[in-house]
């Protein structure tokens, strides 16, 4: 029996120890707690939301079956593909090396989410295309799709959860809105990247496209750069995103999320920011690694401009 508060663990104050035997039966597929390690909660007194990971909280077994995620709502369907999506996009566009078996799983889950999640649109009851994304969203947080690099990026996941926390948004719908912005601010600084997801995933086709593909981690830009600035590749993301969400009429709720990713939202990233950075000094490796995967231009808005608005 754990004494104390269940938030102190969400605050990185105490680490778990144990836990009791976890079993799962899926009700709906987009978080991929059926073989995850996270959880996520949010204390209403101050509305923030956070996440903890452990491996002690991984279920021992999941029951899976699809049939019993037909009667959700579109709405929440839409959002649950969303948000496989970007648990496999998050560990896709790392700041280090990455292994081309690794990609290619990654490329399939998303290329498979993208088609079976329009099958849906038209035809809710599919049972093999709720099959589909529901094993889609065990694969993709399970650590499968980020073997052999640095874990990820992670930025659009902690901005949503800022906004989910002090307002009413959907996980799927805010980080629908949220990754689009997110892309055009870093995509030059990874432009062979996003150049091979759009060959490799979103099946575009250019001149010399295989070859810019396969340089996909390569430091110069070169022909990638000119190929991006062409598929105008984070706009072609948002559109896709977006469109997962043809449910999510409201406009109300659209700009509600456009006006939460403002100074409120910014200062508390920061001030998240500054609380990791001081328990994680005497890990410099991992802070090495943080660096890695946000680029000095992300670092240096967390660090130096809190409470500014970064254009999303």
């Amino acid at each position: 029996m754990s004494e104390g508060d269940v938030w102190d663990f969400y605050d990185y104050k105490r680490k778990a120890e144990g836990c009791l035997p976890v079993g799962v039966v899926l009700t709906i597929a987009a978080t991929g707690s059926e073989m995850s390690a996270s959880s996520v909660i949010t204390k209403e007194e101050g509305l923030v939301k956070r996440g903890y990971s452990s491996d002690f909280a991984r279920p021992k077994f999941a029951v899976m079956n699809p049939e019993l995620t037909m009667t959700l709502p579109d709405y929440q369907t839409a959002c649950g593909c969303t948000d496989i999506l970007m648990h496999t996009m998050e560990r896709y566009f790392n700041g280090s090396g990455t292994m081309e078996l690794t990609d290619a799983l990654a490329e399939g889950l998303l290329r498979t989410v993208m088609e079976n999640a329009r099958i849906l649109v038209k035809d809710p009851k599919n049972y093999d295309a709720r099959a589909e994304i529901m094993w889609a969203g065990s694969l993709s947080h399970n650590g499968l799709t980020g073997c052999g690099s640095d874990g990820g990026d992670w930025a659009t996941h902690k901005l949503e959860h800022e906004i989910g926390g002090l307002f009413d948004v959907a996980h799927g719908a805010g980080l629908a809105a949220i990754w689009g912005s997110w892309a055009r601010y870093v995509y030059k600084d990874c432009l062979p990247r996003f150049v091979k997801f759009a060959v490799n995933v979103m099946g575009e086709k250019r001149p010399d496209a295989q070859a810019d593909c396969q340089a996909g981690n390569a430091k110069d830009g070169g022909q990638a750069a000119s190929m991006a600035a062409g598929l105008e590749a984070p706009q072609q993301m948002r559109r896709l995103l977006c469109g997962a969400l043809k449910t999510w009429k409201s406009s109300s709720a659209r700009s509600r999320c456009r006006r939460t990713c403002g100074n409120l939202v910014w200062t508390r990233l920061t001030n998240s920011w500054r609380r990791w950075r001081a328990s994680a000094r005497k890990a410099s490796a991992a802070v090495s690694a943080l660096r890695r995967s946000c680029g000095k231009r992300i670092c240096s808005r967390f660090t130096g401009r809190a409470g500014k608005t970064v254009g999303l």
